[in-house]
């Protein structure tokens, strides 16, 4: 610190950049009060005059040959946690639900939480859940399911034995098979998805708003992860709603127009609940309000 003081007598020490400090050139003094001129130390550090050479003096718990290690340089927070160094110490500030010097425990570590048959253990803040391997299911992945070439589809092309749906006697009204437009203008499709028919819902009197039209499922499938895919049509100034169920679980919803056109979604259904599916169409305010289905497959497995 003396050698710095008189290295740089008669003269303040200039911050070149933030927390780098260097000598004056013009330092009166010493012959070779040239040497720190080009050196740059950082994190607080500043140049000493060594002999004929300049080195970083460092605060504590900073090195290198410009103060540029810090105590987090060497450090690694796990699970998202960062380094931040406080008294030239590390800290770790963990993400919710980690904790730890480094943040490594997560938890998963709790002891009743286990995953069977190879599966994975996911957090989210507080809470874990089971990542399960093809064929596994339930919350610890105990459950194994034995994929048979049980598959079912509905393409109304003809009077399939395959068609696992079937208008719901209980509701207001049913869904019609049609093939080419419907008969109201300015909604419903001009053709179907796939082939030649497809199923709609005339939103014409003696229908009325609100009332519903349900499909569904003729028996409870649940031979564990199914992909339930089908192709939709909702278009007119006065569309209701289609919902789609699993027994009493809202799996999937949409309202409104959404263009002339066919859309096409896969949704996952968990095979664990032995309950029925349930495709359901709400009337809108007008005529103006035809919403079609074709091209219906449930098949074993997940989503692809």
């Amino acid at each position: 610190m003396k050698r710095a003081l008189q290295a740089c007598a008669g003269s303040d020490i200039r911050c070149i950049q933030p927390e780098a400090h260097w000598c004056p050139s013009s330092t009166p003094g010493r012959e070779n009060d040239m040497v720190c001129s080009n050196i740059i130390c950082y994190n607080g550090g500043f140049c000493v005059i060594n002999g004929s050479f300049g080195e970083c003096l460092c605060p504590p718990g900073f090195y290198g040959s410009h103060c540029e290690g810090t105590p987090c340089s060497n450090v690694t927070c796990k699970n998202g946690g960062i380094c931040y160094s406080v008294d030239w110490k590390f800290n770790c500030s963990c993400p919710d639900g980690t904790s730890g010097k480094y943040c490594e425990h997560t938890p998963c570590d709790r002891p009743e939480v286990r995953c069977l048959n190879g599966g994975s253990c996911l957090f989210s803040s507080n809470t874990s859940t089971c990542a399960c391997r093809y064929q596994y299911f339930g919350e610890a992945c105990e459950k194994y399911c034995q994929y048979g070439a049980q598959y079912y589809s509905c393409t109304y092309e003809e009077h399939e034995d395959g068609c696992f749906l079937q208008n719901d006697l209980s509701d207001n009204f049913n869904w019609t098979r049609n093939t080419g437009t419907t008969p109201s203008k300015y909604t419903g499709p001009s053709s179907a998805f796939e082939g030649t028919y497809y199923l709609y819902i005339e939103a014409s009197p003696p229908v009325q708003e609100n009332n519903i039209a349900r499909l569904i499922s003729s028996q409870s499938l649940s031979t564990c992860l199914r992909c339930l895919k089908f192709s939709y049509h909702m278009y007119g100034t006065a569309v209701g709603s289609l919902n789609i169920y699993h027994g009493d679980q809202k799996l999937w919803t949409q309202s409104g127009s959404h263009g002339d056109m066919w859309n096409t979604l896969s949704l996952e259904v968990d095979g664990a609940v032995d309950k029925r599916i349930i495709f359901e169409a709400v009337r809108g305010s007008g005529v103006s309000g035809d919403i079609a289905l074709d091209d219906i497959h449930f098949s074993p497995g997940g989503c692809k």
